[in-house]
């Protein structure tokens, strides 16, 4: 039983960056485990209906794989042709067969053209809001991913970025002498779109050790805060109008938010009255920046719903979901079902 469990993408010219982009051809190397006896004579194809995907080369002979080996093609890589008008973020299904001597196996691969929609980072310690993001964006049809740790060489591999460090004391600090900081910033400076909510991160951090976010995002934190956060309430004229939330999330030191230079006012706190949200649109890039967790959010009525905030948050960001999404549950987004046949 030879499966198919991890894919690699390899990719030439300008484009080189490890995923498949409309307009390129590139080679995939499949890794393969034999979950059962030795097989022989192992020959492996890839097929797909997907009009956006062409395969070039689809065949690799593997010859002998030992019982619980894992084999790759990459001495032979399938070629693939990426269709010019191929949509980003677009999911292309592959089905790989090993023919090998005893049987055959089916397993799929999919292969994600151009960037993911998203990426949530929640480094904190209790993971109270990035899990309600990431499945709030899944919920609307958008395709990504969830981390405890930020990939810092694959940040452009994401068409937004959603970063949720927290309320003390369950709050993570962005250390102004680390790399995740930087990282963020020079993947707004390529066009990114960032939401980076927390308790602290604004006021309080950039004072003591952590990164100072706030020019980045048109934000001047005014307080430190205390925990007095009642209502979220929208801004008029802002994606944020007409929304108005309870909230009952994490509540100490929730930082006191103004615009500044490229930012608007977005969200305020009831009463007493403050700003907890701002919008930034730099031109290049766009960002959000919160006091609290949108975890902490409570539904109500439209268009005061969590779904709806993300939706005009993506929307601000300038995306819009898949018509189908397609979750496999697998970090490294390779193996996802399996099939065997016997003659």
């Amino acid at each position: 039983m030879v499966v198919a469990v991890d894919h690699l993408i390899v990719d030439y010219g300008s484009q080189a960056n490890g995923r498949p982009d409309p307009g390129e051809t590139v080679d995939l190397i499949v890794s393969l485990k034999n979950f059962g006896p030795e097989a022989t004579g192992v020959t492996v194809t890839i097929d797909t209906t997907d009009p956006n995907l062409t395969i070039v080369d689809g065949s690799t002979e593997l010859g002998v794989i030992p019982s619980g080996a894992v084999v790759d093609n990459g001495a032979d890589p399938f070629s693939v042709d990426i269709a010019a008008g191929a949509p980003n973020g677009h999911v292309v299904s592959l089905e790989v067969r090993a023919v090998f001597s005893g049987g055959e196996t089916l397993s799929d691969i999919v292969l994600f053209i151009g960037q993911y929609d998203f990426l949530v980072w929640d480094p904190t310690p209790d993971q109270s809001s990035g899990p309600v993001i990431a499945a709030t964006l899944e919920g609307l049809g958008y395709l990504g991913r969830a981390r405890e740790t930020l990939p810092l060489d694959r940040l452009d591999d994401y068409a937004t970025l959603w970063v949720s460090v927290g309320v003390f004391p369950d709050n993570y600090v962005v250390d102004s002498a680390g790399a995740e900081g930087p990282a963020i910033v020079d993947y707004l400076a390529g066009g990114g779109a960032v939401y980076l909510e927390g308790g602290d991160v604004w006021a309080y951090d950039s004072q003591y050790g952590g990164f100072d976010f706030r020019p980045h995002f048109g934000i001047s934190a005014t307080q430190d805060g205390t925990a007095d956060l009642a209502r979220v309430v929208g801004v008029a004229g802002q994606l944020s109008e007409g929304m108005d939330f309870p909230y009952t999330g994490e509540n100490s030191f929730i930082d006191h938010l103004d615009p500044i230079a490229h930012g608007s006012a977005l969200l305020r706190n009831s009463s007493p009255v403050y700003g907890c949200g701002v919008a930034g649109d730099a031109g290049v890039y766009r960002t959000i920046g919160t006091s609290f967790e949108l975890g902490g959010l409570v539904d109500g009525a439209a268009p005061s719903t969590r779904a709806a905030l993300v939706g005009a948050i993506m929307d601000f960001f300038g995306l819009a979901p898949e018509d189908v999404l397609f979750a496999d549950g697998f970090e490294c987004g390779a193996c996802t079902a399996w099939s065997l046949t016997q003659p």
